[in-house]
């Protein structure tokens, strides 16, 4: 009996590969979306982040102008207490001195709390510069999620676009909170241009001082030196605002 031959099975078909070695998931991933360029990506990033972080050192250098108005201001209210007893020891003769000193301890306890309210106006700023900062960085992470299936692209999408609408919202408060530290500013001009008048007069009055004469000279002297101080530091503080409204 003559052997039967034996057919061998016809080969399978090859198995694509997806390039680690296992098989290709066909369909399970969608082609990833062309990256910016790194200098591209880069130039985002620091747009985004440096300006924000350039929006807080503004905040910064506006705080430290409201100390050097505040300074000045709190070294008036003393000496206008100190000039309204020695213009009672003075008598009737000072009088109009002891008069003009009291003002001008009420305008140094107003400026005081108009710039405790620029502060408080400021503290608010830096919280909201430093969350857009947060979320300039929360952004910019999603932003690198390499591509995963097209439902989790969709949510990563979706989590993006809420964070870059709330990190909108936030410039536009900042935007609003410019405006308002300038408007302060501005308020404040007037009033320090009363304590230079006040200061002036209370400088004609102790001419009138009889024997106190020459003390209430200094006293008044001093008045004018801290106010023209308040003027200068008012001028640098309303160039910072200016300038943070760039």
């Amino acid at each position: 009996m003559m052997p039967t031959p034996q057919i061998s099975p016809p080969p399978a078909a090859p198995v694509p590969a997806d390039g680690r070695g296992g098989m290709a998931r066909t369909g399970a991933r969608r082609s990833p979306a062309a990256p910016l360029a790194p200098g591209a990506r880069a130039s985002a990033r620091r747009r985004g982040v440096g300006g924000s972080a350039a929006e807080l050192h503004r905040i910064v250098r506006i705080n430290e102008e409201i100390k050097a108005v505040v300074h000045p201001a709190f070294q008036i209210n003393m000496m206008a207490l100190n000039a309204i007893l020695l213009a009672r020891r003075a008598g009737d003769a000072a009088r109009g001195f002891g008069v003009l000193s009291g003002e001008l301890r009420g305008f140094a306890v107003e400026l005081s709390q108009k710039m405790e309210a620029l502060r408080q106006q400021t503290s608010t700023s830096v919280a909201a510069v430093t969350a857009l900062v947060r979320q300039g960085r929360y952004v910019a992470i999603l932003r690198r999620v390499p591509p995963q299936t097209a439902a989790i692209d969709a949510q990563v999408e979706r989590v993006r676009r809420r964070q870059q609408q709330s990190a909108d919202a936030h410039l536009a408060g900042i935007a609003q909170m410019r405006a308002a530290l300038a408007n302060w500013v501005g308020e404040l001009r007037p009033l320090v241009q009363l304590g230079i008048v006040l200061a002036r007069l209370a400088r004609v009055e102790a001419a009138y001082g009889g024997e106190f004469a020459q003390a209430l000279t200094q006293v008044s002297a001093e008045f004018s030196r801290t106010i023209d101080q308040i003027e200068s530091a008012l001028g640098d503080l309303a160039k910072a605002t200016e300038e943070s409204g760039r």
